[in-house]
Protein backbone atom coordinates (compact mmCIF):
# COMPACT_ATOMS: atom_id res chain seq x y z
CA UNK A 1 0.00 0.00 0.00
CA UNK A 2 1.57 3.76 -1.22
CA UNK A 3 1.94 6.20 1.45
CA UNK A 4 2.22 9.54 -0.18
CA UNK A 5 3.55 12.47 2.08
CA UNK A 6 3.73 16.25 1.57
CA UNK A 7 4.51 19.31 3.04
CA UNK A 8 5.26 22.81 2.30
CA UNK A 9 9.35 23.43 1.22
CA UNK A 10 10.99 25.19 3.86
CA UNK A 11 8.00 25.20 6.63
CA UNK A 12 9.66 23.12 9.07
CA UNK A 13 6.29 21.33 9.83
CA UNK A 14 5.75 17.33 9.77
CA UNK A 15 4.75 15.46 6.53
CA UNK A 16 1.41 15.30 6.08
CA UNK A 17 0.05 11.48 4.85
CA UNK A 18 -2.02 10.30 2.44
CA UNK A 19 -2.72 6.37 2.62
CA UNK A 20 -4.14 5.26 -0.52
CA UNK A 21 -4.74 1.54 -2.07
CA UNK A 22 -3.91 3.17 -4.92
CA UNK A 23 -0.63 4.06 -7.09
CA UNK A 24 -2.46 7.43 -7.67
CA UNK A 25 -3.10 10.06 -5.65
CA UNK A 26 -4.77 13.45 -5.77
CA UNK A 27 -4.02 15.79 -3.13
CA UNK A 28 -6.41 18.71 -2.08
CA UNK A 29 -6.00 21.58 -0.34
CA UNK A 30 -2.59 22.77 -1.16
CA UNK A 31 -1.85 26.75 -1.18
CA UNK A 32 -1.56 28.28 -4.76
CA UNK A 33 2.00 29.63 -5.95
CA UNK A 34 3.35 27.79 -3.11
CA UNK A 35 6.17 24.84 -3.31
CA UNK A 36 5.74 22.04 -1.85
CA UNK A 37 7.88 18.91 -1.02
CA UNK A 38 6.37 15.21 -2.22
CA UNK A 39 7.84 11.58 -1.46
CA UNK A 40 6.30 8.19 -1.08
CA UNK A 41 7.03 5.24 0.12
CA UNK A 42 5.47 1.70 0.26
CA UNK A 43 4.20 -0.70 2.97
CA UNK A 44 4.86 -3.76 2.46
CA UNK A 45 5.65 -6.98 4.69
CA UNK A 46 9.26 -5.97 5.60
CA UNK A 47 8.13 -3.09 8.42
CA UNK A 48 11.12 -0.86 7.53
CA UNK A 49 9.85 2.48 5.38
CA UNK A 50 12.22 3.37 2.49
CA UNK A 51 11.00 6.83 1.18
CA UNK A 52 11.74 7.84 -2.39
CA UNK A 53 13.81 10.92 -2.61
CA UNK A 54 11.98 14.00 -2.47
CA UNK A 55 10.16 15.73 -5.20
CA UNK A 56 9.77 19.46 -5.08
CA UNK A 57 6.99 20.99 -6.89
CA UNK A 58 5.13 24.60 -7.28
CA UNK A 59 1.09 24.54 -7.13
CA UNK A 60 -0.77 26.59 -9.38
Amino acid sequence: MPINEYRQKNSGTDWNRVVSSKSKVTITGLDPVKEYEFRVAYIGRNPQITYSDVVMSYVF
